[in-house]
């Protein structure tokens, strides 16, 4: 049996195009589809937005510049009361304190609440609902999903793709219990390395490598934050550290999300501890994330190049870039914010 499709990553890009597929799938011969991640415990949210992954941070824009999809779903009560309800029942991912500051989380239907910086996790809930409603639609069609824990090693290109998986790959079996996802696992079997077609969903890439010269030989060096475990990551280098009665010095190569979001975490240590921690930062210059605000004539921008003429022209990703871009830089010069287009 050759795949027809071979997913790489199960985060958002892997479950979305997943969902297109199976929704539109429309021929009566079986679709066989593999599903490969490195971690299944970041199913569902991915590396950005897994409650394992993501235990701590929150996004970088307001509610209003997410997925439309998703603030639909989030402003639906019983998906609400969902999220209200695992932050008050889970007190070790230390949301109870953001929950009691943003009243407006109460107020969900109120325009304000557009404005609401969410936690990252949330999104992994919204994805939950989207793999039980692929779940559902297989049942009803001629689609086959396998799923493994494991890392896509190479692919070649011939009449189709062969490919390689990770010799330590396991099999697991994605199920719907209670209308809840359950990621089963199931006995190895050898897999079938052909496929049709490949889509790639890496998501969150690595930053570059500079020149590590030992680095790497150092347990304390995290390459790649999220990846690595994010904050929690941090934390736990951090305490075992804080046995030996010394300053402590972080150095953060950069300035912007992985700095921030570990921030509250640090600063909630007790006081004795952070007078021992030193935190240095690199960067090339102090512009850090910026809140993504309005103007207060948002409402009365035009677009000069995002017009349905200008659009139905597009033929390649660089054009569209081209054209948010010129679209930025004529709202800057005439006085709008960047979040007003």
């Amino acid at each position: 049996m050759k795949y027809d499709i071979l997913l790489v990553g199960f985060g958002v890009i892997g479950v979305e195009a997943l969902f297109k597929i199976v929704k539109n799938y429309k021929r009566k011969k079986k679709l066989n589809i593999l599903i490969i991640d490195k971690n299944i415990k970041n199913i569902p949210g991915g590396v950005a937005y897994s409650k394992y992954q993501s235990k701590f941070g929150f996004f970088n824009n307001p509610l209003r510049l997410s997925n439309p999809e998703f603030i639909k779903w989030i402003k639906t009560k019983k998906n609400f009361e969902k999220i209200k309800k695992f932050i008050i029942q889970n007190k070790n991912f230390k949301l109870c304190e953001w929950l009691a500051k943003n009243k407006i989380f109460e107020s969900f239907q109120t325009n304000k609440f557009d404005e609401i910086y969410l936690p990252r996790l949330t999104y992994s809930f919204f994805l939950e609902d989207k793999i039980l409603d692929i779940l559902k639609i297989i049942k009803r069609k001629n689609v086959k999903l396998d799923l493994v824990n494991g890392e896509l090693i190479n692919f070649k290109n011939k009449n189709d793709y062969v490919f390689d998986v990770s010799k330590n790959y396991k099999l697991y079996k994605l199920k719907s219990e209670k209308n809840n996802l359950k990621i089963n696992k199931i006995p190895k079997k050898k897999l079938t390395l052909f496929t049709k077609n490949i889509l790639i969903g890496n998501g969150l890439l690595p930053p570059q490598r500079i020149r590590e010269i030992n680095f790497s030989k150092n347990n304390n060096y995290i390459w790649d934050f999220y990846s690595e475990g994010g904050t929690q990551n941090l934390l736990s280098k951090l305490n075992s550290k804080l046995k030996i009665n010394r300053i402590i010095k972080i150095l953060f190569i950069g300035n912007k999300a992985g700095l921030l979001e570990t921030m509250p975490e640090i600063r909630s240590l007790p006081i004795k501890i952070l007078k021992r921690i030193k935190i240095l930062s690199f960067s090339p210059n102090l512009l850090t994330l910026e809140k993504a605000e309005l103007s207060k004539n948002y409402k009365k921008y035009k677009f000069k190049f995002l017009k349905k003429n200008s659009l139905k022209k597009i033929s390649n990703s660089y054009k569209i870039y081209s054209l948010i871009k010129n679209e930025f830089t004529n709202a800057k010069k005439i006085g709008f914010n960047k979040y007003d287009v």
